[in-house]
């Protein structure tokens, strides 16, 4: 008797440890639990657009794709990146179809999988971008070295939007000491276009530029109000960029002992606006630096 409860005992383990197993394997996942995206003038021919993908669940990550309500705020085109089961996809173009007469407005997407029953959803809201802001890896640009200048968008209450394709800008200021170059020239990994008809280059956001003289460049951005009327009041960014010549000592590290002085060469592989190629550049404008000096740094061994 106690050996037939011990074995039912592990039947019945066994089959728990499966059950578990089964839904941790079968649980569905989205790229995005929520989305913020701009409402265009254009938002029947040509509305704002964004992809999101579904992982995991028992359909090779594929599930049926719904919206709520199903008119009027978000149009679901479903699409495969691989193969998947009759009637379920693993990707999904959203598209944000509200007027924007309509002003904030939200819809939810849910993704089912047909074989573990197990779903995800995503929040979309769609509202006015209210402010822009000016965002760079960093303020400092090396003279003929190249930069992405790009833009994101709040709302009202400060959240920021997740895309901003479709909305085309209107930079102000570059010139003097930034120039505008081509995404080709700037060697620019840009993220994926939803379709294949948008162009970054009609957007300007992102902005590859170069510097191309020394100093402080204050660019200006706001949304073209022509194209995008919808968007009109929309507060524009500022950002103060600066060219800067990019120097280091040679060598870089030296060994010596106290009172020794040394000679360092202070190089360049920056370009000057004038140059086609690039070459280093040797100022030897710090000579006979004393290393026992209290304002030297040095390594001692």
């Amino acid at each position: 008797m106690t050996q037939v409860c011990v074995i039912l005992w592990w039947v019945l383990l066994f089959n728990l440890s499966t059950i578990i197993h089964r839904c941790e394997c079968g649980k569905v996942a989205l790229s995005h639990i929520t989305l913020l995206l701009p409402y265009t003038s254009r938002y029947k021919d040509a509305p704002t657009q964004y992809k999101i993908t579904s992982h995991g669940g028992l359909s090779n990550d594929c599930v049926s794709w719904t919206v709520e309500p199903k008119h009027g705020v978000l149009e679901i085109v479903p699409k495969r990146s691989h193969e998947c089961p009759s009637n379920t996809y693993n990707e999904a173009i959203v598209k944000a179809i509200s007027s924007p007469q309509n002003g904030r407005i939200s819809a939810t997407i849910t993704a089912l999988d047909p074989k573990s029953g197990s779903s995800a959803e995503c929040e979309v809201f769609i509202d006015k971008v209210h402010e822009l802001a000016v965002a760079t890896s960093t303020r400092l640009i090396y003279l003929g070295k190249y930069e992405s200048i790009e833009v994101h968008g709040f709302d009202d209450k400060g959240n920021k939007f997740t895309t901003l394709q479709g909305l085309p800008m209107i930079w102000t200021g570059i010139g003097a000491h930034l120039q505008r170059i081509s995404f080709e020239e700037a060697s620019l990994m840009l993220p994926e276009a939803v379709t294949e008809s948008f162009s970054y280059e009609h957007t300007n956001n992102p902005l590859p530029v170069k510097g191309i003289e020394t100093g402080q460049e204050d660019v200006r951005v706001a949304i073209d109000a022509q194209q995008s009327p919808a968007h009109r009041g929309c507060v524009g960014a500022t950002a103060s960029l600066f060219v800067v010549m990019q120097l280091q000592l040679v060598p870089r590290v030296l060994y010596a002992s106290k009172c020794t002085h040394a000679q360092f060469d202070l190089v360049t592989s920056s370009l000057s606006s004038v140059d086609d190629e690039e070459e280093l550049l040797r100022l030897h404008a710090a000579t006979n630096v004393s290393l026992s000096s209290s304002s030297s740094a040095y390594r001692h061994q």
